[in-house]
């Protein structure tokens, strides 16, 4: 799943470039999860209509086992990534949102213990880890909340407002889906440790939140119920649900801990004639988009131009250098989300055989900046 925002003027028709990398922790991928809690596979199904959910031990969405076992603090799941090779991992997605009441629409989809899914109940904040099997580590072994289990190791670490809330409730745009840069790490299996969820995580939610004696918070422990109808109501610090762990492999450089992706990727493309007659003066596009996260710093546009064409002109800041037949346009800083093009005009050699086939390749660069590659090719006649 990918969220990206664009802004379009009224009436404005312009390409779109998306990046669309695999999921590793995909059901349909072929990856499969355990842990802590029912409805797992609603965790790595690709899309947040569904949850998973971890309770109390012993119940039929119980939870964990051992000292902790009645919070949620150090509930877990284990994803084994598809393949049985190892995978490069340097981002994680991860979703919170909640079903709020929607009817389930299959038995895989309802929630044992409770349809509404109180938001309280969101996951706050997480840990992740990485581990790959070898022939004396099956990656089983269990974590606790501080420490990574035997073959397994806690890589990153959220923020503790990692889906932030705040009074009077934990509202759904802060619960969707998020983007949480980690460092580069190879592995089989990836597993998610709870450290809480918006009850427990959440000062402003501890204790009563009103002066109704008839009604308590969300977030009181187990046996303090006032009123008849808060017995229907389950304590919520000792429960948690999330919509979605997604696993990806992005090419970045991977900063980690921050809980926000820092290198930046640019949809790169380049676009000219498919025919072109001997003498002619053809022209490229060469169209670029920041997909973020951040600036593209130092940013340029290099084009070799192929033989059998001479130079023209070219569009923007351009420089061409006639020695090595290249032509480099500085642009600078590319801020998120900032799109743009630059034009390259040449000649095709009046000499030039039929048949040939010109290769024009471009690059974009700057620092940090992952880029597709762009060519083109224009059959002459």
């Amino acid at each position: 799943m990918t969220r990206i925002t664009r802004t379009f003027k009224a009436s404005e028709t312009r390409p779109v470039n998306f990046l669309l990398v695999p999921n590793l922790a995909s059901v349909t991928n072929g990856a499969t999860i355990t842990g802590d809690g029912v409805n797992l596979r609603n965790l790595i199904d690709d899309t947040e209509r569904s949850n998973f959910v971890s309770g109390r031990p012993g119940t039929e969405f119980g939870g964990t086992v051992g000292n902790d076992a009645n919070t949620v603090r150090g509930r877990q799941v284990t994803v084994d990534l598809a393949g049985k090779a190892s995978k490069l991992v340097d981002v994680v997605k991860v979703s919170a949102l909640l079903r709020s009441g929607a009817p389930c629409e299959g038995e895989e989809e309802c929630d044992p213990q409770d349809n509404s899914q109180n938001r309280f109940s969101a996951l706050r904040q997480f840990a992740i880890e990485t581990c790959t099997v070898t022939a004396t580590n099956n990656c089983s072994q269990r974590s606790t909340a501080d420490n990574a289990g035997a073959g397994f190791n806690r890589v990153f670490t959220s923020r503790p407002e990692a889906f932030p809330a705040s009074v009077p409730r934990p509202l759904a745009p802060s619960l969707i889906l998020r983007e949480f840069d980690v460092p580069d790490t190879r592995a089989t299996h990836v597993r998610m440790v709870v450290l809480s969820n918006q009850c427990t995580g959440n000062s402003e939610y501890h204790g009563d939140q009103d002066n109704d004696p008839f009604v308590n918070s969300d977030c009181r422990t187990d046996g303090l119920v006032s009123a008849p109808d808060e017995s229907r109501i389950a304590p919520q610090d000792t429960n948690v649900r999330a919509a979605e762990l997604q696993v990806f492999s992005a090419g970045g450089d991977g900063g980690g801990g921050s809980g926000t992706p820092m290198d930046p990727f640019v949809a790169f493309t380049k676009t000219g004639p498919a025919l072109a007659d001997q003498g002619q003066t053809i022209s490229y596009t060469l169209d670029y988009a920041n997909l973020g996260p951040a600036a593209s710093e130092q940013a340029k546009i290099t084009d070799k131009l192929p033989k059998g064409v001479s130079f023209v002109s070219a569009s923007g800041r351009d420089s061409y250098n006639a020695s090595t037949r290249t032509v480099t346009w500085k642009l600078g800083s590319v801020d998120v989300l900032e799109e743009g093009s630059v034009t390259l005009k040449v000649q095709v050699s009046p000499g030039l055989a039929t048949g040939s086939v010109l290769t024009n390749t471009a690059s974009f660069s700057g620092a940090l900046t992952t880029a597709t590659p762009a060519l083109a090719a224009t059959l002459v006649l």
